[in-house]
């Protein structure tokens, strides 16, 4: 069954994590509508992609690898030491729409945030046996070393971000009563 396919330890397994900076000039949700557009077989928990923070960043993405498992605190200490933040899911969108080729070559490319509640979540482009996933979670066990990590450069980051937590909770409790942040 594909729901099980990302419980299934014989792949390696995202986690989570956080970001610190705002992409854009309004906070913009990232809606399953937009994943389904890329095409994936998606695994999505609605109330982490509600958590996660919309708007393409105005940097260049760029790509890392570590190469050996990281918790999510270690790997936002990779961010760091790097000077990037964590790419937004609508980030991970774009570049897949441009360069799935590239994606595709990378296998398994993650971002992590963290939500209201201080838990790390991910976002995870992945691929294998010639198919495409999208994964949007929450798990604490780390990342495996056969990851890439999305991020951009904290410099490219100079807007402010309008939403405070609290307009982010509204938006939360609107999306899972609704199943949808537009109104109804």
């Amino acid at each position: 069954m594909k729901e099980n396919m990302l419980v299934n330890r014989r792949h390696p397994q995202p986690p989570h994590p956080s970001r610190q900076g705002p992409r854009t000039k309004t906070m913009k949700s990232i809606t399953r509508k937009q994943l389904e557009a890329t095409g994936r077989t998606l695994y999505i928990d609605n109330e982490v992609l509600a958590s996660a923070e919309g708007g393409v960043s105005k940097g260049a993405l760029e790509f890392f690898k570590i190469g050996k498992y990281e918790s999510d605190d270690e790997l936002e200490e990779e961010y760091a030491s790097r000077n990037l933040v964590p790419a937004t899911i609508s980030d991970l969108i774009r570049f897949d729409k441009e360069n799935r080729e590239k994606l595709d070559e990378m296998a398994y490319v993650g971002t992590h945030w963290k939500n209201a509640d201080g838990k790390w979540c991910f976002a995870a482009f992945s691929g294998w046996s010639g198919e495409h996933h999208v994964s949007v979670d929450r798990y604490g066990d780390g990342w495996g070393g056969g990851w890439w990590f999305a991020g951009v450069r904290k410099s490219a980051l100079k807007t402010k971000n309008l939403a405070t937590e609290k307009e982010k909770q509204e938006m939360l409790t609107k999306f899972q009563e609704n199943g949808s942040l537009l109104e109804q």
